[in-house]
């Protein structure tokens, strides 16, 4: 039987409860083992939240796999 290392990160936690959803996805998106902290650090910045919001809302919605796609766009026209 293999052993493994069960190690739990030191990370950056958000500074409301609004933006665990976001800071999960950075998270896994910087994961690569020890700099992960030094990265999420820099990244708290309100501002950067906000931009990375719009950023990830604007990629789900013109996301090919989106299927309804249209229907928002012809929403945002109303």
């Amino acid at each position: 039987m293999t052993e493994f290392e069960f190690v739990v990160p030191e990370v950056v936690q958000q500074l409301n409860p609004t933006d665990c959803g976001i800071f999960v996805i950075k998270f896994m998106q910087l994961w690569s083992n020890r700099r992960i902290l030094v990265q999420l650090q820099m990244y708290y910045i309100v501002d950067k939240v906000i931009k990375y919001r719009e950023k990830l809302l604007t990629q789900l919605i013109m996301s090919p796999e989106n299927e309804v796609r249209e229907n928002v766009y012809q929403a945002m026209d109303q």
